[in-house]
């Protein structure tokens, strides 16, 4: 799926594909296409969206990948 949106059972529940949102914003992601997901994302009040996420207009194996990488290294180096 490189270069496309993922819908990859290994993907979906990798750490660089995971945000922490409540239920009710969950339920409007739903399976909508990333750049849907970030619009609503960027618009929801009292949620943290980090820069590089919110800057993406597509999202892919690798972006995944490269972003699990990068918060290991930050979860890392706070211990």
């Amino acid at each position: 799926s490189q270069g496309e949106e993922t819908d990859d059972e290994s993907d979906v529940g990798a750490i660089g594909n995971l945000i922490l949102v409540n239920e009710t914003v969950n339920g409007k992601l739903g399976v909508k296409k990333f750049v849907d997901k970030i619009a609503i994302l960027n618009e929801t009040q009292n949620l943290f969206v980090d820069e590089e996420l919110k800057s993406k207009r597509s999202w892919n194996d690798s972006d995944i990948a490269e972003r699990g990488v990068r918060l290991a290294q930050i979860g890392h180096s706070s211990v």
